[in-house]
């Protein structure tokens, strides 16, 4: 128990830890600030002599740990025991996996923690499986920040700060987490904008609603987690980018129109917050949620942008399932059905000898085998939808409750059960009827069971369908909510944040501009001998204009006929060239 008057110790706050870091950023510094803020800290006559001796000459972190401990000893000369013993654990600290070892971050002037800005690049977005609820993936998680000491360098000090790796907080068992660099790249040195991307492939858990399935909407979240090897929120924070730039914050590189065949994907949402992970410590968090909703039309030619070639017949959605995989093979079933209303029926064969229906029924062969066929008619198709239901089963989402696909389902085969009802008692097996009641039976029951099974298949498929054709695609969908949410909704557009590969033989829907850049396109020229020889395009800037008076492109004394390329900006020949020479012969020359 504490005395009155006495506080407990407590860690050193980050603005006495701000104090340690360098306001420069080199190899040198990085290196001091690393030992600087090591726990338990070095001696001082320790970092005296690293304060001392590595910005003398130029030592960075890859270098003390190449030293090894002998190493360091010597260049820090250091003596005794003790001198031994800090050697070591600067080499310890230093570790074998040099991308994991960098210097503490730029914070604030206060101890405010560095603002980290993530975007989001998806290369591959397949198998929304609605079965299994997973989607996989392989995206690019992009951290950009700001580093002040950055400011004016032209490179990358070994050891400067990044964010630690983040991971995936909703991946379907171990994602893969490729790293394609091993330190940050500089974007820009006059604001010291800094680059940590990392690079993720795997599948990530995507519980789905499914209530409404297939005229369903889906969120699939990507929940991107601090590092709890950090320090938490006081090291680094995630931040939304300013809204000019947050609609392309996340980016699509391939046509996720076309290519995700099974969902429509619409737009992203973005919110970053902090929360208390597994240990008493808050961790900032970024949830990137991409809004798609389901493609109820089987298309068996999806929609194609211009610029992308026609896919074969056999795509991926051969293998989905829709409303007209299973809807309309059902629906056609139960209109099959009803054709066993209007078998004839002869009541008038039934003997009078007896009160017993089950008896008179059978009385004549003629009304059993009236029975016996429409009752062929109703199981067959009751059978045939049971079978259709039976294929498709393991490409059904197993749900605890009926979707709208399972309602749809159910009604079909009721009716279908009721058209062998009536049948029953068309025939008398219930009570006796003569051959008025039978028609008139059958009557009622084909006009109440159409109007059962149209306005059924109206109001359970039809509305759906006509309000996914009617939703706009670029405000907040009303099918992804009531209300427009709190956090912003940005729509995807081609060309804005879904850029689709470019075809080879089609025109570049991306093209540079012409005025600023020149036309990149290829002329060809035929040379004469000696200088000043005209070319066979006219009005080229390197071959003067085309005049008698500009400098043209020097040529051999035989004249070749070459290709270049005319951008107007262009002043050197291309570094290969392919002459053609009047002989035949083919020649690759180094420029």
């Amino acid at each position: 128990m504490e005395e009155e008057g006495c506080e407990s110790p407590k860690p050193p706050s980050l603005s006495r830890r701000k104090s340690q870091i360098s306001s420069q950023a080199n190899d040198a510094t990085m290196a001091i600030d690393f030992l600087a803020n090591l726990v338990p800290p070095l001696r001082e006559s320790t970092m005296a002599k690293i304060r001392s001796v590595l910005p003398e000459h130029s030592v960075s972190i890859s270098v003390l740990a190449a030293l090894k401990v002998k190493g360091v000893r010597d260049l820090l000369q250091l003596e005794g025991v003790q001198g031994q013993v800090d050697a070591g654990r600067i080499c310890a600290a230093i570790g074998t996996d040099l991308m994991e070892t960098f210097a503490p971050p730029p914070l604030g002037p206060h101890g405010e923690p560095v603002v980290v800005r993530p975007k989001v690049g998806f290369t591959q977005l397949t198998q929304v499986d609605t079965v299994n609820q997973t989607v996989w993936a392989r995206f690019f998680v992009d951290m950009y920040w700001h580093d002040p000491r950055m400011i004016g360098l032209d490179y990358i000090p070994d050891g400067l700060w990044r964010p630690a790796d983040c991971y995936i907080g909703n991946q379907h068992g171990n994602m893969e987490r490729i790293r394609h660099e091993n330190r940050p790249v500089l974007i820009d040195k006059k604001t010291g904008l800094l680059l940590w991307p990392v690079e993720f492939v795997g599948l990530l858990s995507n519980p789905m609603a499914l209530h409404k399935f297939p005229f369903d909407t889906d969120a699939i979240d990507i929940l991107i987690h601090q590092n709890e090897a950090s320090l938490g929120r006081d090291e680094y924070i995630f931040r939304p980018w300013p809204p000019a730039e947050e609609q392309s914050s996340v980016r699509f590189f391939f046509g996720v129109h076309d290519d995700l065949t099974e969902f429509d994907v619409v737009g992203f949402s973005k919110e970053c917050y902090e929360s208390v992970g597994g240990i008493p410590t808050e961790f900032s968090k970024c949830s990137i949620t991409l809004h798609v909703v389901r493609r109820w039309p089987y298309y068996c030619e999806p929609r194609r942008s211009p610029h992308r070639p026609a896919r074969p017949r056999l795509s991926a959605c051969n293998r989905r399932v829709s409303v007209w995989k299973i809807a309309l093979p059902i629906f056609l079933c139960t209109i099959f059905c009803f054709s066993a209303l209007f078998f004839p029926v002869n009541i008038e064969t039934f003997s009078e000898a007896t009160d017993d229906p089950a008896q008179a029924i059978f009385s004549s062969q003629g009304d059993m085998d009236s029975l016996s066929e429409r009752n062929n008619v109703a199981v067959t198709m009751f059978l045939a939808s049971s079978a259709l239901l039976y294929v498709v089963a393991s490409t059904l989402p197993k749900t605890s409750y009926l979707t709208t696909m399972d309602k749809f389902v159910l009604v079909n085969l009721f009716i279908q059960f009721a058209v062998a009802a009536v049948s029953w008692v068309s025939v008398g097996v219930f009570f006796k009827v003569d051959n008025n009641e039978s028609r008139l039976i059958n009557l009622v029951a084909f006009c109440v069971l159409l109007f059962v099974l149209l306005t059924s298949s109206v109001v359970i498929l039809g509305v759906p369908m006509v309000k996914s054709l009617r939703r706009d695609r670029k405000s907040w969908p009303d099918t992804l909510g009531n209300e427009v949410p709190e956090i912003q909704f940005y729509p995807f557009e081609l060309f804005v944040n879904v850029y689709p590969p470019w075809q080879t033989g089609t025109k570049n829907p991306v093209k540079l501009d012409d005025k600023k850049y020149g036309p990149g396109v290829t002329e060809e020229y035929v040379m004469g001998s000696g200088w000043g020889a005209k070319p066979a395009s006219s009005g080229h800037p390197l071959a003067g204009g085309g005049g008698d008076d500009g400098d043209a492109l020097p040529v051999d004394a035989q004249g070749i006929k070459m290709k270049v390329d005319t951008r107007a900006n262009q002043k050197k020949v291309p570094s290969k060239l392919l002459l053609e020479k009047k002989t035949g012969s083919v020649v690759a020359a180094d420029v």
